[in-house]
Formats: structure tokens, sequence, C-alpha cells
């Protein structure tokens, strides 16, 4: 999590407990406005804990590394938009929809 995400969900529970019917946009608008007057002393205090929130992730998962899945929406839509090719492109990598099965 970087540092705005956990001054976020700090702020969320103290916008939400004065105005419980406030739409997830508008509460992501106003506490981006407040974020953006914090003083650096308070962004430097989140910052901190975003790194502490980092390395905790990184001693936990020694071995992670991101990996997005292509979901099978995404590989119908750009297989029917790449029609003449036999194999789809995701996202400017090429999709062998046979992977599975040559294992």
């Amino acid at each position: 999590m970087n540092s705005f995400m956990l001054y976020r969900r700090a702020k969320a529970k103290e916008i939400r407990a004065k105005n419980p019917r406030i739409t997830t946009g508008n509460l992501s608008k106003e506490i981006s406005k407040m974020w953006h007057k914090e003083p650096l002393e308070v962004r430097s205090k989140f910052m901190k804990m975003a790194e502490e929130a980092k390395q905790q992730h990184m001693k936990k998962y020694p071995d992670y590394k991101y990996c997005p899945k292509i979901s099978k929406k995404d590989m119908q839509r750009n297989w029917s938009e790449n029609s003449s090719s036999s194999t789809p492109i995701v996202g400017k990598k090429f999709v062998n929809l046979f992977q599975d099965t040559w294992k």
C-alpha cells in the first residue's frame, strides 16, 4: 500500500462517521483534498508507514512478483477484435489460448 492509501483508510472512518451517506466517489474527492492540504510532517508519517508495510510484505512474501491475470472476458473481446489473427493480442502480449493443454 502506498502512503495515500493508508491515509485514505484512516480518514474514511472519520468522514463516514460524520456523513454515513457519502458516496465513495465524493469520499475519495474529499480525502484527496485533505491529503494535499496536510503538512509535510503528516504526509511523512504515512510515507514511513507505507515503507514499513512494504518491508513487512517483502519479508512475508520474499518471492512475490506482480503478475496480472487476463480475464476470459478480455481474451474473448480481443479475440473478436483480432479475428484475422490466430492468436489474440492482449496488452501488447500474445496470449496462447491452448497453454493449459500443452503443459
